[in-house]
């Protein structure tokens, strides 16, 4: 045992590739930052060296002053074939050609602190045998090129990135392509990390091809409760862009399960959905980037306070669905803030039963489908500086299509060049409650129309297309029916000539004034 000047990290990893991590005698300059060990100072039983590792790990730990200590693993092959665990605090540092080779019966626990070693594969495993992480501290920092993955060479990679989730609590992809054939369950029954962090090099520069019909990485929440899942800087791309697989599930077994995950910086394509979550909470999806998916956000039910920011959508068939069967767990919170979606499809954003609904800054631009945002059966909704428009191929497409939701907000918005700028659709009790104001509209066939709805105040907005009202059909504001009732037109100012809204349906309770008519 060896007494070392304590050194940085980095400089060790500086060292470690200028020196190869040679011998252990010949180059103590590249141990951290207290005592170390080499593996073969230790006695050893050649048919199983778990026993003596483990020996090893326990000896350079009791000699530690500060609970950090580096076993030393020369060049060679060790077989295990039993349990072996590494000690907290105690780092592994692999030499290049030092591989643990794991039996059908050995599980290894990297209950240490780190493993230093080059991107090449210093894990052999069988099948059968376990690799697992534990504890709140456990190692810090993998990459599944040491379980044999290499990137750019067309060979399936999924199972040494499931060995690396398994065991570590970051895990590091290369710049490079790496193929997924298999699914990658993230959720790894040993595994008792409180976090999880995939990390790639960038979106376009690490990039995971994925087989049709797999999904790529999936938490299911049944065996363990993380506290967080973050995935960024990576890639995904399906094989031929079929739209048959999943990129990223993470769902929670009951409501109460709540896992929470962070995607930020990572681009989608190609996929039939490229983020699935349910019974989740707080989560985070921010600054990616998808084209061609099926559906790129899927929001199952028992959901709670949900972010999707500073993303970039482009010819999927939806950006944002929730589309919650009957009894199918109501979910709560959903933030839609500052996203440019362009050519959508079927929806921009298509929401069903959810407590609320907060759509911010975005840009819904050039769609197709029956409307750009459906809101269905939303208590408290609030629209704001939003640009929304449908391609000319979509003559009929509505902006805003609102069905039984209430309490709701719109204001500041550009709503143009749709079919149909707001429709309000609910039965003869529903209540609108909805306060429309300082937005812009200038659409094909109608600005807004109200069918079976009352209490709604459309106030200080400009109505930039004339229409011909003799047919009551193609007009500014359209009330379907006489059920049509306490709603609120002031003070909006109109291109056409006058109109006498509330007589429109017969109902006196309907009120308009102070409106500037142009026409």
């Amino acid at each position: 045992m060896k007494r070392i000047t304590a050194i940085s990290l980095a400089v060790l990893l500086l060292l470690s590739a200028l020196l190869g991590l040679s011998s252990c005698g010949g180059n103590k300059k590249i141990s951290l930052n207290d005592y170390y060990s080499c593996l073969t100072d230790f006695e050893n039983d050649k048919s199983d060296w778990a026993k003596s590792i483990r020996a090893a790990a326990d000896a350079v730990k009791a000699s530690s002053t500060t609970g950090n200590s580096n076993l030393y693993i020369p060049k060679g092959v060790y077989e295990i074939n039993g349990m072996l665990q590494i000690p907290v605090g105690v780092n592994l540092i692999f030499e290049e050609g030092a591989i643990f080779k794991l039996g059908a019966e050995a599980t290894f626990n990297m209950n240490g602190r780190n493993i230093i070693a080059p991107k090449t594969q210093i894990f052999d495993v069988a099948d059968g045998a376990k690799i697992m992480g534990s504890g709140f501290f456990s190692a810090s920092v993998g990459c599944p090129e040491w379980f044999g993955a290499k990137v750019n060479d067309d060979i399936d990679d999924s199972k040494a990135i499931n060995y690396a989730v398994g065991c570590f609590a970051t895990v590091e992809f290369s710049e490079g392509t790496y193929n997924v054939d298999k699914n990658v369950d993230l959720n790894t029954e040993s595994k008792t990390h409180t976090s999880l962090i995939l990390n790639g090099a960038g979106k376009d520069k690490t990039v995971l091809k994925v087989s049709p019909n797999v999904k790529c990485f999936f938490f299911d929440g049944s065996k363990v409760f993380y506290y967080l899942i973050e995935i960024r800087n990576i890639g995904f791309e399906e094989v031929g862009g079929g739209r048959t697989g999943m990129a990223i599930s993470v769902r929670g077994s009951t409501p109460n399960a709540s896992p929470k995950a962070v995607i930020t910086d990572c681009s989608f394509k190609g996929f039939n959905t490229a983020f699935d979550t349910g019974n989740s909470g707080f989560v985070h999806f921010n600054r990616n980037y998808a084209e061609n998916n099926e559906v790129v956000c899927e929001i199952g039910g028992g959901s709670m306070f949900l972010f999707y920011k500073y993303n970039t959508a482009v010819s999927n068939g939806y950006f944002i669905r929730c589309d919650i069967p009957p009894n199918g767990g109501y979910s709560n919170g959903i933030d839609i803030v500052e996203n440019n979606v362009s050519k959508s499809e079927k929806y921009d954003v298509y929401i069903k039963d959810n407590q609320a609904v907060f759509i911010d800054k975005c840009k819904f631009e050039g769609g197709f489908g029956d409307a750009s945002i459906f809101l269905s059966n939303v208590s408290d909704f609030r629209i704001t500086d939003t640009v929304i428009t449908s391609s000319p191929e979509a003559p009929e497409r509505v902006a805003y299509y609102n069905k039984n939701s209430h309490s709701g907000y719109i204001y500041n918005c550009d709503i143009k060049n749709n079919g149909t700028g707001l429709f309000f659709d609910g039965p003869r009790s529903w209540r609108c409650m909805t306060y429309v104001n300082a937005c812009t509209f200038e659409n094909r066939d109608n600005d807004i129309i109200f069918k079976g709805t009352s209490d709604a105040k459309i106030v200080g907005n400009q109505f930039k297309t004339a229409f011909a009202h003799s047919s009551n059909s193609d007009v500014e504001i359209r009330f379907s029916d006489a059920r049509v009732k306490n709603i609120l037109i002031a003070e909006n100012t109109f291109v056409s000539k006058a109109i006498e809204f509330g007589k429109e349906t017969g109902n006196s309770t309907n009120v308009e004034y102070g409106n500037v008519f142009n026409g």
